[in-house]
């Protein structure tokens, strides 16, 4: 992998070996964190989380993206239609996203991104499980 691409995707050789078993763990537990991995909005993890063969996205229940530099969801989040808490602190995320199809979910843990939110919008939030917000 070239330096370049190491940058795009956003993790070294090393750290992909710790994906990749966090993956299988994952397809078993329906438990994946991959917290502060440093991962970016383009990297080789997304396409594993598709709900197409050989993704696991509908076997996720929690996901923890915490402390990785996405500044957007990846849109292959929306697809995992069984997610129930998903974790996002640190992530340099600057602004809400819709989550209605994301009909399971009860728990977002949006701290410390620098967020407008307007629960108005008609995009999901309002339904969620309060939890305590440091923003």
């Amino acid at each position: 992998v070239s330096s370049s691409s190491s940058s795009e995707i956003g993790h070294s050789k090393g750290s992909k070996k710790i994906i990749d078993a966090k993956l299988v763990s994952a397809n078993k537990t329906g438990v994946l964190n991959l917290a502060n991995l440093d991962l970016k909005s383009r990297s080789h993890v997304w396409r594993y989380l598709s709900p197409e063969p050989p993704g696991i996205a509908l076997k996720i229940k929690s996901l923890d993206l915490s402390e990785n530099s996405l500044k957007t969801m990846p849109r292959e989040v929306f697809s995992m239609t069984n997610l129930k808490s998903l974790y996002l602190s640190k992530c340099n995320m600057q602004r809400t996203f819709p989550i209605n199809n994301l009909e399971k979910l009860l728990h977002l843990k949006l701290d410390h991104n620098d967020l407008e939110i307007d629960l108005s919008d008609g995009d999901g939030l309002d339904r969620l499980a309060a939890l305590p917000l440091s923003l």
